[in-house]
């Protein structure tokens, strides 16, 4: 049985996943598919969050992640057998570190988080027009870009989460497949990080597409097509 698990990203409702569920589900009408929204943060504590999204996942699931729900996937990764790992518009750190520099800076990061202590519904408006920017209608986009309700805590440990996960070590020893899929217009995730994350990655494939940091509902019939390509050649290799 094919077991396909979406995480959705912060901030935005897991119900902006659908399209591309339904679009999967028409190339594996069999399947069994589950959008999987994330906790709500109580605690900035991965390993509580991590416990929660385990306990609802089926068996050796594939699991496909948009932005920290690409980055929670890979984390899982060392809490249950996957059948393999899809990430699109994540990056291996969310954050810029020394030796990171492909991410957002700390002080954009860190601007951000004052703005969800303050001023939560303004702060996620903003956010949803950085997802969209680099679309061919960003302010269209953004509109479809339903937030997450939390409250300002949630938001800022899932904030918290986000910044704490380094996942370079993770990426280059992960054995399982992995497609991890970019957007050249990424305004949160810069396409410049494709090359490092090839590095890291050796045995991983890395696909690009034109599109904003939202690709999943610009495109969601592009990526289900690329997706179930790609699952079907790694089926196809066992």
């Amino acid at each position: 049985m094919l077991n396909l698990v979406l995480l959705p990203g912060w901030g935005i409702s897991a119900d902006c996943l659908q399209p591309l569920a339904e679009a999967l589900q028409q190339r594996f009408p069999k399947a069994q598919l589950q959008i999987l929204p994330l906790p709500r943060f109580t605690q900035p504590n991965l390993a509580h969050a991590l416990t929660e999204l385990q306990e609802q996942l089926p068996s050796t699931p594939w699991l496909i992640g948009w932005s920290l729900g690409g980055m929670l996937a890979l984390q899982l990764t060392q809490q249950l057998p996957v059948a393999g790992v899809i990430t699109i518009a994540s990056n291996a750190c969310f954050t810029q570190r020394p030796d990171w520099p492909w991410a957002m800076a700390q002080e954009d990061f860190a601007a951000f988080q004052q703005g969800c202590a303050a001023q939560l519904t303004s702060t996620l408006k903003r956010f949803s027009l950085l997802c969209s920017q680099g679309a061919d209608n960003p302010r269209q986009l953004a509109k479809q870009l339903l937030p997450f309700k939390q409250t300002p805590e949630q938001a800022s440990h899932g904030l918290s989460l986000l910044q704490q996960l380094d996942n370079r070590q993770l990426l280059a020893q992960l054995a399982v497949p992995q497609l991890h899929i970019l957007a050249q217009q990424d305004a949160l995730v810069p396409l410049a990080c494709s090359s490092a994350l090839q590095q890291l990655a050796h045995q991983a494939h890395i696909a690009t597409f034109n599109g904003s940091h939202a690709l999943v509902i610009e495109q969601p019939a592009a990526l289900a097509t690329r997706m179930a390509h790609f699952i079907r050649e790694a089926d196809d290799a066992e």
